[in-house]
C-alpha cells in the first residue's frame, strides 16, 4: 500500500523539476549581463522618434547641438554606426570612432551641425546602430522649418537706399 503513494510523490516530484528546468530554458534570459542605449540632449533623455527642432541658422551659417549617448546596462555598448537620411546636403555628424566602445555607466559624445543653403524646411532622421538587443537601430528627427527674422526680412523686402 505504501509504494502507491510513494511513486505518486516521486512522480510529482519528477514532474514539478522537468517543468522548471523546461520553464528557465524557455523564459528565464540566463545572460543577465546587456548593454542599454540612452540618448540625452541637453538635460532631457530623447526617445525613440523623438522629433528635435533645431535653433534658428541663417543661411550659410553653422549651428551645433551636441547629443549624449549613455550606457544604461551593464554590458559594454559598442556603437557601430551614426548615420542620417533626408536633407542630407545641410548637416553633418561629428563622431569620432574611437569612442565607439562605452562602458557601463559611461558616456560618450556626437555633434549634429546644421548649415543651411537654402531657406526651405529641412528635416533628417538620424540613426545610432548599436548592440543594444532591444534597440539595435535608434532613430530620432531633427528638423528646422524656421529661420531668423532678420533672414527672411533680407529675402523677402527689397534693399531701399536712404536720402541724407
Amino acid at each position: 500500500m505504501k509504494s502507491k503513494p510513494r511513486k505518486k510523490k516521486i512522480f510529482l516530484i519528477l514532474s514539478v523539476f522537468i517543468f522548471l528546468i523546461l520553464f528557465s530554458m524557455f523564459f528565464i534570459d540566463f545572460e543577465h549581463s546587456y548593454p542599454d542605449i540612452s540618448l540625452i540632449m541637453g538635460l532631457n533623455e530623447i526617445s525613440q522618434g523623438y522629433e528635435y527642432k533645431f535653433p534658428d541658422t541663417s543661411v550659410n551659417y553653422k549651428t551645433s547641438s551636441e547629443f549624449i549617448i549613455k550606457n544604461d546596462g551593464n554590458a559594454e555598448l559598442i556603437i557601430k554606426s551614426i548615420s542620417m537620411r533626408g536633407h542630407t546636403d545641410h548637416f553633418s555628424i561629428k563622431f569620432n570612432k574611437k569612442d565607439s566602445r562605452i562602458n557601463p555607466g559611461k558616456y560618450i559624445m556626437f555633434s549634429v551641425i546644421f548649415a543651411p543653403k537654402t531657406m526651405r524646411t529641412k528635416k533628417i532622421t538620424v540613426s545610432i546602430l548599436s548592440n543594444d538587443k532591444d534597440e539595435k537601430e535608434y532613430m530620432f528627427n531633427i528638423s528646422l522649418g524656421r529661420y531668423p527674422l532678420s533672414q527672411h526680412l533680407k529675402m523677402c523686402l527689397p534693399q531701399v537706399k536712404m536720402r541724407k
